[in-house]
């Protein structure tokens, strides 16, 4: 067990000294470091977060014995569920052992021990049928609005507003100006307070809202807080209201906390993934814990001591990462699940530059909220570039006798073609019509017949969308372009020309202004040549993307040529390639999979005819779930793409539910709606199946 000192007069403890070397002198068994002799080394952060004595706690120079025993440690791995795998938690450690002091101070496994399973709260906060009963006989008294001025309501408020209705928008907007407060603080005006932002400028006590906002775990409401100012990188004092859920323990032993960091300790991807998108720094996340995103660092340190060693050298020196004491580091292990891991790795190599923020707010179209989109499609990096790109050349291209934006997406089915176009609609705030090109045979079924052709007067859904959008910019998505003939290919010739006009085939305006329309084109023309590519190169990297993207795309628009015909290909702006994803990013798409059925079996059962659910209640977990995740992923085909791996993950569905169902040949009662019970994912590698693990019930918890 390591102490800081045993009462060995030769066996004192070591310090370490401004240029982080140690006195090696008493410890013969430690490789020597180097000196570091650069001014601007960093100090380790000094303090510590106070200790609950009420619950045994010892400082890091006293005996734990009794509470661990005193050759072993605690904590159990990251990223394993089964109690009996003690591998990393019980590794031996010494009698003699000695840690420094400065150390000992940072690293307290009798601290770690004491927080690493308590779930977090945040103080006052009330489940939502708390909230509800107490919101009910708030209305029903005739002080409502003093009550609006009260913290605890205005917290809870943020937390279980449904922000859908527009009169409960109203109510929460009302209550947080109640807390808006000028830069100063002691200034207040009114012209002040009604410049500043309700949702970005109110705190409670001392917390910005947005943390709160975070709490409520709804991705939507994190949203409207970061569209309306509130920084995705704040990193506020916690100390007063974060605390666990076990009673009679003091509060959480942290300070500052990053609000990214906020949302990983609550086990939200969905929230991480939506404060990255906003500009949240991947960086204040320990790198170790969550790179290589596939296996990261910790996963494959083979002891504790390691893992301290880890945390001593990499993590307290490191400015982004000093707010993380032992207590933070060892929960987030537990917490960071692939798909995270990945997010947080995208932030990191897919980067949006003050440059291209500049270009994208333009006077004439903000497009700077199609970044987000690099945080929606998984893997994909060489054709997201290229069109955000040229989105942002875009911006600088007057509007006047523009050309229509003439978009190719290539690539097999299930890639993320689709996808994609819907996210430009979903940031850039355009109108979308999509059409299933497969189905259209002849021109008048795509732009509708002419007068006095029979249905003239109802034009054709492409024919009204254009019309109802004249002149501004929206989305027309052809789906399977590849499926149409030459008399459609003809007709599209003169709507994707520079200044293009078209007359509204319902007798409307003869000369519609169609020269803002985007026009997306999705086709699997290209598959055999982008395959071709993808498997004489893979993996398809920038660095080689830098060198043969240029020449691939001159191959894939000689093959267009003779698909699509000269005239047709040539008024195409820009090819995107889309490419099978790699076994790392398979496994990526199937733990997100998993993570939507997540959700869906820890909803609460309910006995209600009308809404009636009865698998629920079910806290689904993966045990290292880089291996149950490729295990799954062995399902991909590439023909078939996200499909494949959803197909796997329905599959795997279906186990759950049929354990579930023969766990008991009982009726499900209102008792079962108290209660959880923790179904565990392992993977069997050698047979390459997936091995479901019922634990016992526990209550549950709001």
């Amino acid at each position: 067990m390591s102490q800081s000192g045993d009462g060995d007069q030769n066996n004192k403890p070591r310090k370490r000294n401004a240029s982080d070397t140690e006195d090696r002198s008493n410890n013969k068994n430690r490789p020597a470091k180097k000196q570091n002799t650069r001014s601007d080394t960093k100090k380790r952060p000094v303090g510590r977060p106070p200790l609950n004595k009420s619950k045994g706690s010892v400082t890091s120079g006293e005996d734990n014995s009794s509470k661990t025993g005193p050759d072993s440690e605690l904590l159990a791995p990251a990223d394993s569920t089964d109690k009996d795998d003690q591998s990393l938690s019980m590794v031996k450690t010494t009698k003699h052992e000695c840690t420094p002091a400065e150390e000992a101070y940072l690293w307290d496994k009798s601290r770690i021990a004491q927080y690493q399973d308590n779930a977090l709260k945040m103080y006052g906060i009330l489940t939502r049928a708390e909230y509800n009963e107490a919101l009910q006989g708030l209305i029903n008294t005739p002080s409502w609005d003093s009550e609006d001025e009260n913290p605890g309501f205005t917290s809870n408020l943020v937390v279980h507003c449904d922000i859908k209705r527009q009169s409960e928008i109203q109510r929460l907007e009302r209550s947080l100006r109640k807390h808006l407060s000028s830069s100063d603080g002691e200034n207040d005006c009114l012209d002040d307070l009604q410049l500043r932002n309700v949702y970005k400028d109110t705190q409670i006590s001392g917390v910005p809202t947005l943390y709160y906002a975070v709490y409520s775990r709804d991705v939507k409401k994190v949203e409207k807080w970061l569209r309306e100012g509130a920084d995705p990188n704040l990193a506020s004092d916690m100390s007063a209201v974060l605390i666990d859920t076990v009673p009679g323990q003091c509060a959480f032993p942290v300070k500052t906390l990053p609000v990214i960091a906020f949302a990983a300790l609550l086990e939200e991807p969905k929230i991480v993934r939506t404060l990255l998108s906003f500009g949240a720094r991947s960086s204040v996340i320990p790198s170790v814990l969550r790179l290589p995103y596939i296996k990261p660092q910790i996963v494959q340190l083979k002891s504790w001591e390691a893992v301290r060693r880890e945390f001593l050298d990499k993590v307290t020196t490191n400015e982004d990462t000093e707010w993380c004491n032992d207590v933070m580091f060892n929960r987030l292990r537990k917490c960071m699940n692939l798909s995270m891991r990945y997010d947080l790795h995208r932030g990191d190599t897919f980067k949006v530059t003050e440059r291209h923020k500049q270009f994208a707010k333009s006077p004439r179209w903000d497009c700077s909220p199609l970044f987000r989109a690099r945080f929606d499609i998984i893997g994909q990096e060489y054709g997201l570039k290229k069109l955000l790109n040229h989105v942002l050349m875009m911006t600088e291209k007057p509007d006047k006798g523009l050309k229509p934006t003439v978009l190719l997406f290539a690539g097999p089915s299930g890639h993320g073609k689709t996808e994609l176009a819907k996210q430009m609609e979903r940031y850039l705030g355009v109108p979308f019509h999509s059409e299933n090109m497969a189905s259209v045979k002849r021109e008048d079924e795509f732009f509708g017949p002419h007068k006095p052709y029979n249905g003239w007067e109802r034009g054709s859904p492409v024919n009204n969308f254009l019309a109802s959008n004249n002149g501004r910019r929206c989305i027309v998505l052809l789906d399977e372009v590849e499926k149409t003939g030459i008399d459609i290919r003809n007709a599209l010739l003169v709507p994707f020309e520079r200044g293009a006009t078209l007359s509204d085939r319902r007798g409307g305006n003869p000369s519609m202004d169609i020269s803002k329309v985007i026009w997306i084109l999705a086709t699997n023309a290209l598959d055999s040549a982008i395959m071709r590519f993808y498997e004489d190169n893979k993996p398809i990297t920038p660095q080689l993307m830098a060198k043969e993207g240029q020449e691939f795309v001159v191959k894939m628009r000689r093959t267009l040529h003779g698909a699509f015909g000269a005239a047709f290909t040539s008024r195409i702006d820009l090819i995107v390639p889309f490419f099978p994803f790699s076994p790392d990013e398979q496994a990526v798409l199937a733990d997100l999979e998993i993570g939507e059925r997540k959700i869906q079996f820890k909803q609460p059962i309910s006995l209600d005819p009308e809404n009636r659910k009865l698998v629920g209640n079910i806290k689904l977990r993966t045990e290292k779930d880089y291996k149950v995740c490729r295990v799954v992923a062995r399902g991909y085909m590439v023909e078939e793409g996200v499909r494949s791996i959803k197909r796997e993950v329905d599959n795997l569905e279906k186990e759950i539910f049929d354990q579930y169902l023969d766990a008991s040949e009982k009726t499900i009662t209102e008792e079962d709606q108290k209660n959880e019970i923790e179904y565990t994912l392992k993977a069997d590698k050698i047979q390459g199946i997936i091995m479901v693990n019922v634990g016992k019930a526990t209550p549950r918890q709001d």
